[in-house]
């Protein structure tokens, strides 16, 4: 069985950051209007979505570690963690977040 890759953290390394760079462009493509610094929680959740998602994150179980473990969510990245700003979703979501606060 394969090991699989340690998460990525933005400026770890030179691969890291290609690969990042590779996982941002393929998010951008598959959901070029998701909006990450403010998510619809209605959206997020619509069967529609939640099947792209999980097709999106199937593609890099090998490569990313824990790619389909939840998270708590902002729902507005400026905001603090409360009840009203907070939902849950997949560690992917928090990632492409952080990718796109800096694209």
């Amino acid at each position: 069985m394969a090991h699989a890759a340690a998460p990525i953290a933005r400026g770890q390394t030179q691969a890291a950051g290609r690969l990042d760079a590779e996982l941002y462009s393929h998010f951008r493509k598959e959901f070029p209007d998701l909006q990450v610094g403010m998510i619809d929680e209605e959206t997020l959740k619509a069967k529609d979505q939640q099947a792209k998602w999980r097709e999106f994150c199937e593609k890099y179980r090998d490569t990313i570690k824990d790619y389909n473990f939840g998270t708590l969510l902002r729902l507005d990245s400026k905001g603090d963690y409360t009840p009203e700003n907070t939902t849950f979703g997949t560690r992917w979501r928090g990632m492409v977040r952080r990718w796109g606060e800096h694209h």
